[in-house]
């Protein structure tokens, strides 16, 4: 069988109130991979990274992924990351019942109290 490592899964979701998850297949060694993948995805979205949650390799909720090994975790799975990211705020943007505001090119993230 072959030996391949070239792919993850990734799914950026949305909450109402703004919240982002992301789920995400690649599991961490401890070299801070989740703030890695928050980081990506709240910049491909334009989202303060206190909105953004990462949930990793969690085989209930997450995508498919091959794991932790050779050090193919924030290559691999952040480069699924970087396009569900984009892949997201493209459809967003698409609907009309998102908080997309087109002429700005802003989410109308909540403010903090």
């Amino acid at each position: 069988m072959p030996f391949r490592t070239g792919h993850e899964g990734v799914t950026v979701r949305m909450d109402p109130s703004g919240a982002v998850t992301v789920l995400a297949g690649v599991t961490s060694q401890g070299q801070g991979l989740e703030t890695t993948m928050a980081q990506i995805v709240a910049s491909e979205l334009g989202a303060p990274l206190d909105t953004v949650t990462v949930v990793l390799g969690d085989t209930d909720a997450t995508p498919f992924g091959l794991g932790a090994f050779a050090s193919r975790q924030a290559v691999i799975g952040g480069g699924a990351a970087i396009r569900a990211g984009r892949r997201f705020a493209r459809r967003s943007r698409a609907s009309p019942r998102t908080c997309w505001r087109p002429r700005a090119r802003i989410w109308r993230w909540p403010t903090a109290a």
